[in-house]
């Protein structure tokens, strides 16, 4: 009946006493789930249940299904002689199944596949919540389904992330045990006599097994939930620790060798890879992969920005709705984080070839994104920085219809070195030309060709593979489509602005008295305009009755060594409390004022969700979202001089100060939960356009090797845990042993104690002599 053309057929058999709701649920899973493996029997047993429901439900089967066949004992057997019965009555290759089972999708084709992968395997078990050394998430306990999962979800995860390693097993377990016909006609069926009740003839049955030259594994890809016998617990442990007894008799070797299993055993490793990945496990239908420069949850390459902060604030917002992965690297290391249920969870891949700041391309990279994308299922991907990423990504999204949103989050599509700023710190996108831009990069970076151009062609290129492309601001988009004329003719785009989070504290609505409080808040380096700051604190007159405060962390020495009677350092904020700060210092003014071209500034957004007018340069997104006069003050030129004249004028006109305050006071910044909306609808509609399907083709990660990529930069805590598992594994064998109860009893005895330490002196002297 077994032939290569052919599925071979299985007769699945269930002893059967009682427990009628178990049974209604255990069939109804077979009859459900195993529509892709026509060629089985169900052998139904009833062992003289008492329960009449029982015999009718077989009955009722038997009647119904052509597959169905129903035998009865005419009176009460014994587990063991029962499943003897039926493996006697059969033919063919058994599954023996306890009737308070439920299998899942698949499970005889994926138990077929594993025994008849190697002529050596005389059994298969699977893993289950409840069978001792197939027992997951907990090895070795009795588990719940975890929370979140049912039996069928739980099941296709397992399979799912399953190595399909097949590992050995020094046993079967008898919730759910597959035998191959030929094993039983070598060595026999069960032992009924000594183990007639249960609890050991499997293990016994295994022992036979090994010594005949074949062997016992585990499906690691199946996964069966099995209720398991929760009453009788004093009488089941009488017989598990008779038939224990029995069988050391008969095979001394047993127990040493599950020993030595579970200190050698590979099945710990596909337990922890359960157990890791199900941390994050994804389970919403959409992914998104944000490319990104740094991480979002950590400092990593770097401190973390306002990039980041975005990003962040994003997969925050819409993390119910979407499964969010990030993809960083620095350059050699390429760090892939999962945020899912809650859970963070890092994949860490090496390049043998490391990327450098600007590498165009790169094999190695491309093949590694391919694999990221098609492994996790990504739908699709949101650059927000190509720093050490290479524009292979673009090329692996176009390949398998992934569409790709940028978001400019600065320049460096435009410059590599980012900031519009020449080597000598000085704003110059408007000045710049073919010999200014080589001098700078080669004075910054070292490149001695024209690489500026050469960047820009590449960049040109690539900008075409884009399906959207995101301005925070418009001052943003009016320096891109000055630099490349397709972003206005040829490529999509759209404006949207970064959000903050909503402040819901009291704005203050004190208009300036005696004093004039000013703020500067952000970072103090020089691109952000930290000389100027500096001269303008030193040249103000003490007469206008000015107090300055600064928010922020200090990076130029100019600021760190400015003393001044009317300075306030306040040091380093949090984004969360900037806005309460700046209220609760009465702040009258903030000054913004960077050199380079900011792209948004959440600083600004802060100051007016404050209520707070502002005085800014009149450049990049300052300059844009800033109306003269209507929520703040712009300066054309960074001088101190014009800016202490502009401040001047403001504190003197009362009038139009209150004008501009009532102005602020009625603003809605822009929040984040705005902002992830229109996100949400451009995802939505760039994803149902071009979802993902999944073929077996694409090129992907094994899931060994998914786990490995997990474990790479925690080899040593992995190494400590499988260490304190061994350790407690070892202790609880030590207090399972008679010397270590008998040890308790003496110390509970006060009187037997006594007559130990005595008889123990004894035998000491006597040693001695």
């Amino acid at each position: 009946m077994h032939t290569l053309d052919a599925k071979r057929y299985y007769d699945v058999i269930i002893p059967i006493y009682n427990a009628y709701d178990e049974l209604v649920a255990c069939v109804e899973s077979i009859i459900k789930n195993t529509t892709d493996y026509e060629n089985y029997r169900l052998i139904l047993i009833d062992d003289c249940s008492p329960d009449q429901r029982v015999r009718d439900y077989i009955g009722f089967l038997n009647d119904k299904y052509d597959h169905v066949h129903a035998l009865y004992n005419e009176s009460n057997m014994g587990f063991v002689s029962t499943v003897n019965r039926g493996m006697k009555y059969s033919n063919n290759d058994v599954i023996l199944l306890n009737s308070d089972t439920e299998v899942t999708p698949r499970w005889l084709s994926k138990l077929d596949q594993c025994a008849y992968s190697s002529h050596r395997i005389a059994t298969v078990t699977p893993f289950t919540n409840n069978g001792t050394i197939c027992s997951v998430p907990l090895f070795g306990q009795d588990n719940d389904i975890p929370e979140g999962y049912s039996v069928s979800s739980f099941s296709e995860f397992i399979e799912k992330i399953s190595f399909k390693e097949y590992p050995i097993i020094p046993t079967a377990v008898g919730f759910c045990m597959l035998i191959k016909r030929s094993i039983i006609k070598e060595i026999g069926l069960f032992d009924d006599v000594n183990f007639n009740m249960g609890y050991g003839e499997e293990n016994d049955f295994c022992c036979r097994v090994i010594e005949h030259g074949y062997i016992n594994v585990l499906a690691d890809d199946v996964f069966i939930y099995h209720k398991g016998s929760m009453s009788f617990k004093a009488e089941k442990a009488e017989l598990i620790t008779k038939n224990s007894e029995v069988l050391r008799k008969k095979y001394p070797y047993y127990f040493d060798r599950v020993d030595q299993f579970l200190k050698a055993n590979d099945v710990f490793r596909l337990v922890d890879n359960i157990q890791r990945r199900m941390k994050t496990n994804p389970t919403k239908k959409n992914r998104i992969l944000y490319v990104t420069h740094n991480t979002i949850d950590e400092d990593w390459l770097f401190k973390r920005g306002g990039t980041e902060y975005h990003v962040a604030d994003l997969s925050q917002s819409l993390n119910s709705q979407y499964d969010i992965y990030t993809l960083t690297t620095n350059g050699r290391r390429v760090l892939l984080k999962e945020f899912c249920n809650g859970s963070v969870l890092n994949y860490n891949f090496y390049l043998k070839n490391p990327i450098e700041t600007h590498t165009f391309y790169s094999d190695e990279y491309r093949i590694l994104f391919e694999k990221i994308v098609n492994s996790f299922e990504i739908n699709i991907v949101h650059v927000h920085h190509f720093q050490r990423h290479t524009f292979d990504l673009l090329d692996v999204c176009v390949k398998y219809d992934i569409p790709v949103l940028f978001t400019a989050h600065d320049y460096h599509l435009i410059c590599p070195s980012i900031l519009l700023m020449d080597e000598k710190g000085d704003y110059c996108f408007n000045k710049k030309n073919e010999v200014i831009c080589q001098n700078c990069l080669h004075f910054k970076m070292g490149y001695g060709t024209n690489f500026r151009e050469t960047w820009k062609q590449h960049v040109e290129q690539n900008l075409k593979k884009m399906s959207l492309i995101i301005f925070p601001s418009k001052s943003v988009y009016e320096f891109f489509s000055k630099e490349y004329d397709l972003i206005s003719n040829d490529i999509k785009y759209t404006i949207i602005e970064h959000g903050i989070e909503k402040y819901n504290g009291t704005k203050s609505h004190a208009l300036p008295e005696d004093s004039f409080n000013i703020a500067f808040v952000g970072n103090f380096a020089k691109h952000k305009g930290s000389n100027i700051i500096a001269d303008v604190i030193n040249k103000t007159n003490s007469s206008l009755g000015i107090n300055y405060f600064l928010f922020g962390e200090i990076h130029d020495p100019i600021i760190n060594e400015l003393k001044k009677g009317n300075l306030y350092k306040m040091g380093q904020y949090n984004r969360s409390n900037i806005t309460e700060l700046l209220n609760q210092a009465n702040i009258h003014l903030v000054c913004l004022l960077s050199v380079v071209p900011e792209t948004f500034s959440f600083t600004l957004s802060e100051a007016w969700s404050a209520g707070i007018p502002v005085l800014v340069n009149d450049r990049g997104a300052l300059g844009s979202r800033v109306e003269e006069e209507i929520n703040g003050w712009k300066v054309q030129n960074l001088n101190s001089n014009e800016l202490i004249q502009v401040i001047t004028n403001i504190i003197s006109d009362k009038n139009n100060y209150k004008i501009v305050k009532d102005n602020v006071m009625k603003m809605q910044v822009n929040e984040i939960s705005r902002m992830s909306y229109e996100y949400d609808m451009l995802y939505k509609k760039h994803i149902n356009n071009n979802s993902y399907t999944y073929n077996k083709n694409r090129i992907r990660f094994s899931n060994f090797e998914i786990y490995e990529s997990i474990n790479k930069n925690n080899s040593a805590n992995q190494h400590l845990e499988r260490e304190l598992q061994l350790r407690e594994h070892e202790l609880q064998l030590i207090y399972n042993t008679l010397g270590w109860r008998f040890i308790n009893y003496v110390k509970r005895n006060e009187f037997v104690s006594k007559l130990a330490k005595r008889a123990l002196l004894f035998l000491l002297k006597l040693k001695n002599r």
